[in-house]
């Protein structure tokens, strides 16, 4: 039903009234989306105008015969609608006509027209429903192949034996052979003659274990050699049967060419002094911190144990993968920055980076790193590790901490804001009444400590030097003269306070 209701169909009938037929009786039977022309200028203006899935055509129409536009329609024998011929004057030669010009169906206007023309119309469906598949298959056959052949490594596909099925662009651009001779070639062919057992145990192993790696040394046409990591897998089909292998090839030669390096590293550092070595291997293993060894590129070549305990990955799985791949950052910007200075030359510390492993949440890392170099290049990279995540945690805890120390304090300080203001001000007032009683009492206590001293002596004014220190204190010395004064001082001093 999707189907009919996407058709559109085009009749082209001078007769009004078989127009209209037609019409009706393609319409009603299928849901389609029906037009009319009624001569041959009109139905070519319709057919550059729209596409049309299913045409009629009338044998004879006034502007032209319809055989002509038939040949029109369906020149070349390109992509075009399927075309019915209805026709009042149906013989043999007419049919024999219409089907030499690729004509989809022949009606003749009796009364079988309606059942004769239902016919017709499901087998031009077909005829649709077969060209669409058909164009889906291609459009994806072209996206497949457009895919495989930007692929910057080898793809190929390859039956039970081992004879190309297919493969990519990429075969022939390495290897030198043409698409005629891969074609007849086995893919065990295009490898060094050494490494062929292995890839027919590879092709074994396929078999019984669904998936298999190997390195193996291509050969190309012209004698060079170049080293491969080939991945494959088993393909069967819908009931399970094997029918053939899928592997993709990489080309590691710069990879073994890195490793080959390393040892030659090695062997000139045991040449040096097994010694030294010694010592360097134990510190590099008994460190607590992930210390490793890398390309320039960040491709792994050597870790210490803290390094294979933490990932909990065998060292050989490990040794050749990227340092990316354990950096978990959304920006890698910094880190990328950090292997350009390194690569300039000069040293990276203090890099920050969080980091993940194959078990455990992730963790911070404090990263430095060393170039080594070699003749004035950059050959390779050591770098050292520290989990700092604990520390972390306690600095911001510290830092949390200092923020609610701070918030607590400027709480306090607020809430005791209004009560010393308030203390101050009772204090200031204070001290402006006990300065006017001084005032008021200094000529009485005057008068009256300046009559006699302890011996009986006159001494005028004698009182002078102790009235301040009895008004401070705010109560009668001991001693003093004020003994020896009215009452009525004393309620006056009480009224004054």
């Amino acid at each position: 039903m999707e189907l009919h209701n996407s058709i559109k169909a085009l009749v082209i009938e001078d007769d009004r009234e078989m127009a209209n037929l037609l019409k009706r009786i393609i319409g009603n039977k299928f849901s389609f989306d029906v037009e009319v022309a009624y001569d041959c200028a009109t139905a070519r203006r319709r057919l550059l105008e729209q596409d049309f899935d299913i045409v009629t055509l009338d044998y004879r129409l006034p502007d032209g015969a319809g055989l002509d536009l038939l040949d029109e329609i369906t020149e070349g024998g390109g992509d075009h609608p399927p075309v019915i011929m209805v026709t009042g004057h149906g013989d043999e030669d007419t049919a024999a006509r219409s089907f030499r010009s690729r004509a989809s169906g022949y009606v003749v206007k009796d009364a079988k027209l309606p059942e004769m023309l239902v016919d017709a119309v499901e087998k031009a469906i077909a005829e649709i429903s077969l060209k669409r598949v058909e164009r889906e298959l291609l459009e994806e056959k072209v996206f497949i192949e457009d895919a495989l052949n930007g692929l910057p490594d080898l793809f190929a596909v390859v039956d039970t034996e081992g004879k190309f099925f297919r493969w990519n662009e990429k075969v022939s651009e390495i290897t030198g052979y043409t698409k005629a001779e891969v074609s007849n070639m086995n893919i065990v062919e295009l490898f060094r003659e050494e490494d062929r057992p292995r890839l027919v145990e590879g092709m074994q192993r396929l078999r019984d274990e669904g998936y298999a790696i190997d390195e193996v040394v291509l050969e190309t046409k012209q004698g060079e050699h170049r080293y491969y990591e080939l991945a494959g897998r088993m393909l069967r089909n819908y009931d399970g049967i094997p029918v053939g292998y899928s592997g993709i090839g990489r080309d590691i030669t710069e990879r073994v060419k890195e490793r080959e390096e390393l040892k030659r590293y090695r062997g000139e550092a045991e040449a040096a002094g097994k010694s030294s070595e010694g010592r360097y291997k134990s510190i590099f293993a008994l460190t607590p911190d992930f210390v490793f060894l890398m390309t320039p590129e960040g491709r792994l070549l050597e870790v210490n144990k803290a390094v294979v305990d933490r990932m909990g990955l065998p060292a050989e799985e490990i040794i050749s993968t990227s340092v990316m791949d354990y950096v978990v950052v959304e920006d890698p910007s910094q880190v990328l920055e950090a292997f350009k200075t390194v690569n300039e030359g000069r040293e990276v510390k203090g890099l920050e980076v969080p980091g993940k492993t194959t078990r455990g949440p992730v963790h911070l890392y404090d990263v430095n790193a060393t170039p080594i170099i070699e003749d004035g290049e950059v050959v390779g990279i050591l770098g050292l590790a520290r989990d700092i995540t604990s520390r972390k945690r306690a600095e911001d805890e510290l830092k949390r901490l200092n923020r609610e120390l701070e918030g607590y304090a400027q709480t306090v300080s607020h809430d005791l804001k209004s009560p010393l203001t308030a203390i101050k001000l009772a204090a200031d007032h204070l001290g402006q009444l006990l300065g006017g009683a001084r005032q008021r009492r200094g000529p009485r206590l005057r008068g009256e400590t300046g009559r006699r001293d302890p011996q009986g002596q006159h001494q005028p004014g004698g009182g002078a030097d102790r009235g301040p220190a009895i008004a401070r204190q705010g109560r009668p010395a001991a001693g003093g003269g004020l003994r020896r004064g009215r009452p009525r001082d004393r309620d006056e001093d009480n009224r004054g306070a």
